[in-house]
């Protein structure tokens, strides 16, 4: 029997239950990743910033960090494929992930998911399940000091919405999808982009001491992008879209910032490979729909 809830949440939302549709197609290929996608440990960093659904473009517009920017493609279009791609089934006992996207634990125990140390930052305010960036920050330097022959990898949420700036305040994202709150809620696709921009001018301003200190060399990078309004399928007229969708291989989604910042080389680190432990699996089902993946 049809599940008359379904029906209608479809009728009111054909794009959001579409790119469900597509994620549950999408997961069952082999790799649930594009392998053609960057490879983050076979480059060159000592520590690495992962801003959560950080487009290309925009960065390069409104980034105000020093560096040498370039454009990478990245092994997916969600947390997912960009985890399932970098750390499948290996393990990296040369590296810290300190993190507050809830992937990495829901995924764990699927593949294998083994570092030298893994740091969970909990989320501060559980009604949106959202975790102050200058937290995050602050995690990392700790364990850039504990762990001084580690790589570390600092994976923060923003600009990923919800928006928490003055700008996102008028974005009425209620433990939703991105496209569903914003039809929802009516939203001018300029205010999304502005809410989006904001996010990132946060988050920039949160990582500056990690960027400014002695901790070897940095590169920022994104999991992946985001659509802000663009169309899903180019040539298709209706298929505009706010998000990420599973296994979406449009230019906003898979194209991502990479920005090396320069470095002494006296700063670099001494990275050693020792032992890897695995992360504990757990059920994150709460934060993962408070970000809008449920």
């Amino acid at each position: 029997m049809v599940d008359t809830g379904s029906v209608k949440f479809a009728l009111r939302y054909p794009k959001v239950a579409a790119a469900q549709v597509w994620k549950m197609r999408q997961e069952k290929q082999d790799p649930a990743y594009d392998p053609d996608g960057v490879y983050i440990h076979d480059e060159d960093w000592d520590i690495m910033i992962i801003l959560d659904a950080c487009r290309y473009d925009t960065f390069a517009e409104h980034s105000t960090l020093d560096g040498e920017l370039a454009r990478k493609r990245s092994r997916g279009s969600t947390s997912e494929e960009w985890i399932r791609g970098n750390f499948s089934e290996e393990e990296h006992g040369d590296l810290v992930v300190v993190a507050t996207n809830p992937f990495y634990k829901d995924l764990a125990g699927e593949i294998d998911l083994k570092v030298h140390h893994f740091e969970w930052v909990e989320p501060d305010d559980y009604g949106k399940e959202l975790t102050d960036p200058d937290r995050v920050t602050e995690r990392v330097l700790e364990m850039a000091e504990k762990y001084p022959n580690k790589r570390i990898l600092a994976h923060y949420m923003q600009p990923h919405a919800p928006y928490i700036g003055s700008v996102g305040e008028k974005v009425p994202f209620e433990r939703e999808p991105l496209h569903q709150a914003i039809v929802r809620g009516g939203v001018e696709q300029d205010v999304v982009r502005g809410a989006y921009r904001e996010n990132l001018e946060i988050v920039q301003k949160s990582i500056r001491p990690i960027v400014s200190g002695e901790y070897g060399k940095v590169v920022i990078t994104a999991d992946h992008g985001e659509l802000l309004g663009e169309r899903i399928l180019h040539s298709v007229p209706l298929t505009s879209y706010y998000g990420h969708p599973y296994g979406c291989d449009h230019e906003a989604t898979r194209m991502v910032p990479w920005l090396e910042v320069p470095c002494e080389t006296s700063d670099r680190r001494t990275v050693r490979d020792e032992e890897a432990t695995g992360i504990h699996s757990e059920d994150v089902s709460d934060q993962l729909e408070a970000l809008g993946y449920l």
